[in-house]
């Protein structure tokens, strides 16, 4: 099942670009697992505090359709160009697990979400890292080229 991961967006200072968002699927081979990552930009960085509202929104729409479920936020902490926050859950009705994280560079909000049915959750836990940890080294900054 594919989740919107836009929320709206924290302020009118940052929402000039908030309506383009680029999304990327994927899914396994025997569709127990989906990824889908987003990447938003905004007209300004985000504070801190609007960052954490995003964060907020985002869980509070993930417990909304929710049946019989969960969701655990795992904080929200600084990185050298912005901030970070993940969660996770589930809901035992459709047997569904998930995964969220919320990175923040400079201007742009990256989403990252894998979610699954009949996934086993250490199956899930370990997509999930791998996704995450090969997005946080793609979109660090990279050294400027050196002359000569």
């Amino acid at each position: 099942m594919l989740r919107a991961m836009s929320t709206s967006p924290p302020t009118a200072r940052v929402a000039a670009h908030y309506a383009f968002a680029e999304r990327i699927v994927y899914r396994n081979e025997p569709h127990t697992l989906q990824a889908t990552i987003t990447k938003l930009d905004f007209a300004a960085r985000p504070s801190f505090e609007e960052f954490e509202q995003t964060c907020h929104q985002r869980l509070e729409a993930e417990r909304h359709v929710l049946t019989d479920g969960f969701v655990q936020p795992a904080g929200t902490s600084p990185t050298p160009k912005g901030f970070i926050a993940m969660y996770m859950g589930g809901d035992r009705t459709s047997g569904r697990l998930f995964s969220g994280c919320l990175l923040l560079v400079d201007a742009t909000l990256f989403t990252i979400y894998v979610e699954g049915a009949g996934a086993e959750p250490q199956q899930l836990g370990d997509a999930f890292k791998a996704i995450v940890s090969a997005c946080r080294g793609a979109i660090r900054p990279q050294p400027a080229p050196q002359p000569g």
